[in-house]
């Protein structure tokens, strides 16, 4: 059986500090927000975000921040919540990289 390939670039966890450091960095407060289910300290489960939340919440203006490797697609969950945010005018995208989602904030701006 092939070996899987590593795709080059940054990984997501890389952009995802990337693009924290340039919301923040240009005045926007901006934070990252954890999904599905963690361990506690102490043996417990924790319930986080559902499964299918962006990556970045951006407070104010409001919006929500999908980051994605280039031709990395969207999983059943996440296709699902982008779904409901678009039937309920909740202002998200999906970024790629800083300049992406600089946009989409200036956008939030007006």
């Amino acid at each position: 059986m092939p070996r899987a390939r590593k795709q080059k670039g940054p990984s997501e966890i890389q952009l995802q500090t990337t693009i924290l450091d340039a919301l923040n960095s240009a005045g926007f407060r901006s934070i990252r927000v954890n999904s599905g289910l963690a361990r506690g300290l102490y043996g417990g489960i924790i319930h986080l975000a559902p499964k299918g939340t962006p990556d970045i919440l951006i407070q104010k203006p409001y919006g929500w921040v999908e980051v994605k490797r280039p031709g990395e697609p969207l999983n059943d969950d996440q296709e699902k919540w982008h779904a409901w945010a678009r039937e309920h005018g909740v202002p998200h995208t999906i970024a790629h990289c800083d300049e992406e989602a600089l946009a989409f904030a200036r956008q939030l701006q007006g």
